[in-house]
Protein backbone atom coordinates (compact mmCIF):
# COMPACT_ATOMS: atom_id res chain seq x y z
CA UNK A 1 0.00 0.00 0.00
CA UNK A 2 1.46 3.33 -1.09
CA UNK A 3 1.23 6.44 1.04
CA UNK A 4 2.79 9.89 0.61
CA UNK A 5 4.57 10.22 -2.76
CA UNK A 6 5.37 6.53 -2.99
CA UNK A 7 6.50 5.98 0.60
CA UNK A 8 5.25 2.54 1.54
CA UNK A 9 3.88 1.69 4.96
CA UNK A 10 6.80 0.41 6.97
CA UNK A 11 9.41 2.46 5.10
CA UNK A 12 11.96 4.16 7.35
CA UNK A 13 10.69 7.69 7.76
CA UNK A 14 10.70 10.35 10.44
CA UNK A 15 7.34 11.93 11.07
CA UNK A 16 7.21 15.22 12.97
CA UNK A 17 3.85 16.58 13.98
CA UNK A 18 3.60 20.33 14.21
CA UNK A 19 3.67 21.05 17.93
CA UNK A 20 4.20 17.38 18.87
CA UNK A 21 7.16 15.03 19.29
CA UNK A 22 8.83 13.10 16.49
CA UNK A 23 7.77 9.53 15.65
CA UNK A 24 9.65 6.93 13.62
CA UNK A 25 7.82 4.67 11.14
CA UNK A 26 4.53 6.03 12.46
CA UNK A 27 2.38 5.71 9.39
CA UNK A 28 -0.76 4.68 11.31
CA UNK A 29 -1.63 7.49 13.65
CA UNK A 30 -4.73 6.73 15.70
CA UNK A 31 -4.43 9.39 18.39
CA UNK A 32 -4.28 12.45 16.09
CA UNK A 33 -7.37 14.20 14.93
CA UNK A 34 -8.02 14.43 11.22
CA UNK A 35 -6.22 17.13 9.25
CA UNK A 36 -3.35 17.47 11.75
CA UNK A 37 -0.36 18.78 9.82
CA UNK A 38 2.76 16.65 9.64
CA UNK A 39 6.22 16.84 8.14
CA UNK A 40 7.83 13.67 6.79
CA UNK A 41 11.55 13.23 6.28
CA UNK A 42 12.69 10.10 4.47
CA UNK A 43 15.98 8.36 5.13
CA UNK A 44 17.39 9.91 1.94
CA UNK A 45 16.70 13.42 3.32
CA UNK A 46 13.65 14.27 1.21
CA UNK A 47 11.13 16.43 3.09
CA UNK A 48 7.40 16.31 2.43
CA UNK A 49 4.37 17.72 4.15
CA UNK A 50 1.11 15.92 4.73
CA UNK A 51 -2.01 15.70 6.80
CA UNK A 52 -3.61 13.00 8.94
CA UNK A 53 -6.90 11.65 7.58
CA UNK A 54 -8.64 8.50 8.83
CA UNK A 55 -5.58 7.51 10.83
CA UNK A 56 -3.22 7.59 7.82
CA UNK A 57 -0.76 10.26 6.78
CA UNK A 58 -1.73 11.60 3.40
CA UNK A 59 0.01 13.97 1.04
CA UNK A 60 -1.02 17.61 1.28
CA UNK A 61 -3.10 18.84 -1.64
CA UNK A 62 -0.55 21.57 -2.36
CA UNK A 63 2.91 20.51 -3.49
CA UNK A 64 4.63 23.68 -2.29
CA UNK A 65 5.56 24.54 1.29
CA UNK A 66 2.86 27.17 1.83
CA UNK A 67 0.77 24.92 4.10
CA UNK A 68 3.81 24.08 6.22
CA UNK A 69 4.83 27.75 6.42
CA UNK A 70 1.29 28.66 7.51
CA UNK A 71 1.50 26.08 10.32
CA UNK A 72 4.90 27.37 11.43
CA UNK A 73 3.68 30.96 11.45
CA UNK A 74 0.61 29.93 13.42
CA UNK A 75 2.86 28.29 16.04
CA UNK A 76 5.47 31.10 16.19
CA UNK A 77 2.99 34.01 16.08
CA UNK A 78 5.38 36.62 14.63
CA UNK A 79 4.36 40.24 14.14
CA UNK A 80 2.12 40.86 11.17
CA UNK A 81 4.65 42.31 8.73
CA UNK A 82 7.09 39.47 9.48
CA UNK A 83 4.44 36.90 8.57
CA UNK A 84 3.36 38.84 5.48
CA UNK A 85 6.89 39.02 4.06
CA UNK A 86 7.54 35.33 4.70
CA UNK A 87 4.27 34.33 3.01
CA UNK A 88 5.06 36.60 0.04
CA UNK A 89 8.59 35.18 -0.31
CA UNK A 90 7.34 31.59 -0.37
CA UNK A 91 4.43 32.48 -2.67
CA UNK A 92 7.00 33.97 -5.06
CA UNK A 93 8.99 30.72 -4.95
CA UNK A 94 12.06 32.42 -3.52
CA UNK A 95 12.83 29.60 -1.08
CA UNK A 96 14.40 27.74 -4.00
CA UNK A 97 17.04 30.43 -4.36
CA UNK A 98 17.61 31.48 -0.77
CA UNK A 99 20.26 29.89 1.42
CA UNK A 100 18.20 30.54 4.56
CA UNK A 101 20.41 32.00 7.27
CA UNK A 102 24.17 31.70 6.88
CA UNK A 103 25.95 29.87 9.72
CA UNK A 104 22.65 28.70 11.20
CA UNK A 105 21.16 25.22 10.80
CA UNK A 106 18.00 24.70 8.79
CA UNK A 107 14.80 25.55 10.61
CA UNK A 108 13.13 22.11 10.71
CA UNK A 109 13.69 18.92 8.74
CA UNK A 110 15.71 20.60 6.03
CA UNK A 111 13.41 23.61 5.67
CA UNK A 112 15.38 26.81 5.22
CA UNK A 113 14.78 29.32 7.99
CA UNK A 114 11.74 31.42 6.99
CA UNK A 115 13.36 34.61 8.32
CA UNK A 116 16.34 34.06 6.01
CA UNK A 117 14.12 33.34 3.01
CA UNK A 118 12.09 36.48 3.71
CA UNK A 119 15.19 38.65 4.09
CA UNK A 120 16.78 37.29 0.92
CA UNK A 121 13.53 38.03 -0.93
CA UNK A 122 13.53 41.59 0.45
CA UNK A 123 17.07 42.08 -0.86
CA UNK A 124 15.92 40.74 -4.23
CA UNK A 125 12.94 43.12 -4.30
CA UNK A 126 15.01 46.13 -3.26
CA UNK A 127 13.14 49.42 -3.11
CA UNK A 128 10.23 47.75 -4.99
CA UNK A 129 9.39 45.81 -1.82
CA UNK A 130 5.58 46.09 -1.56
CA UNK A 131 5.73 46.32 2.25
CA UNK A 132 7.81 49.49 2.36
CA UNK A 133 6.19 52.68 3.54
CA UNK A 134 5.63 55.12 0.70
CA UNK A 135 8.19 57.57 2.04
CA UNK A 136 10.97 54.97 1.59
CA UNK A 137 12.12 55.14 -2.01
CA UNK A 138 15.93 54.99 -1.89
CA UNK A 139 18.20 52.01 -1.74
CA UNK A 140 19.81 52.93 1.58
CA UNK A 141 16.53 53.24 3.49
CA UNK A 142 15.01 50.20 1.76
CA UNK A 143 18.02 48.08 2.75
CA UNK A 144 17.86 49.42 6.31
CA UNK A 145 14.16 48.48 6.43
CA UNK A 146 14.97 44.95 5.18
CA UNK A 147 17.73 44.51 7.78
CA UNK A 148 15.48 45.81 10.57
CA UNK A 149 12.76 43.41 9.37
CA UNK A 150 15.24 40.53 9.64
CA UNK A 151 16.20 41.53 13.18
CA UNK A 152 12.52 41.63 14.18
CA UNK A 153 11.88 38.28 12.49
CA UNK A 154 14.79 36.65 14.31
CA UNK A 155 13.48 37.98 17.63
CA UNK A 156 10.00 36.67 16.83
CA UNK A 157 11.44 33.24 15.97
CA UNK A 158 13.17 33.10 19.36
CA UNK A 159 16.72 34.23 18.54
CA UNK A 160 17.02 37.63 20.28
CA UNK A 161 20.80 37.55 20.82
CA UNK A 162 21.63 36.25 17.36
CA UNK A 163 19.22 38.84 15.92
CA UNK A 164 21.39 41.73 17.04
CA UNK A 165 24.66 40.09 15.95
CA UNK A 166 23.28 39.19 12.51
CA UNK A 167 21.79 42.67 12.17
CA UNK A 168 25.23 44.23 12.76
CA UNK A 169 26.74 41.84 10.21
CA UNK A 170 24.09 42.78 7.65
CA UNK A 171 24.62 46.49 8.21
CA UNK A 172 28.38 46.08 7.74
CA UNK A 173 28.47 43.62 4.84
CA UNK A 174 24.99 43.34 3.35
CA UNK A 175 25.68 46.12 0.85
CA UNK A 176 27.51 43.59 -1.35
CA UNK A 177 24.46 41.35 -1.78
CA UNK A 178 22.15 44.33 -2.17
CA UNK A 179 24.29 45.85 -4.95
CA UNK A 180 24.65 42.50 -6.67
CA UNK A 181 20.86 42.33 -7.06
CA UNK A 182 20.70 45.92 -8.30
CA UNK A 183 23.48 45.33 -10.87
CA UNK A 184 21.58 42.52 -12.58
CA UNK A 185 18.31 44.45 -12.57
CA UNK A 186 16.33 42.72 -9.86
CA UNK A 187 13.40 42.65 -9.27
CA UNK A 188 12.62 43.43 -12.91
CA UNK A 189 14.42 40.33 -14.20
CA UNK A 190 12.09 37.51 -13.19
CA UNK A 191 14.49 34.87 -14.53
CA UNK A 192 15.30 33.44 -11.11
CA UNK A 193 17.39 30.63 -12.49
CA UNK A 194 19.71 32.74 -14.64
CA UNK A 195 21.14 35.69 -12.73
CA UNK A 196 19.31 35.16 -9.44
CA UNK A 197 21.29 34.64 -6.24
Amino acid sequence: MKNINGIEIGDEVIVEFIGSPTFHCGMLIDHLRDWSSVVIKTSDGDVRSGQVKDGLIRKSNNQDKSHLIAEILKAVKPRRVVAQVIVAAYADGYDKFSDGITLMPDYALGLKHPAGVGHDWLYYMGSMNPFLQRIITGNYTARLWADNWFRDAMIDFGHPYRARIYWMGLRLGGWWGWRKHRRVGHPFTKGYGTSHE
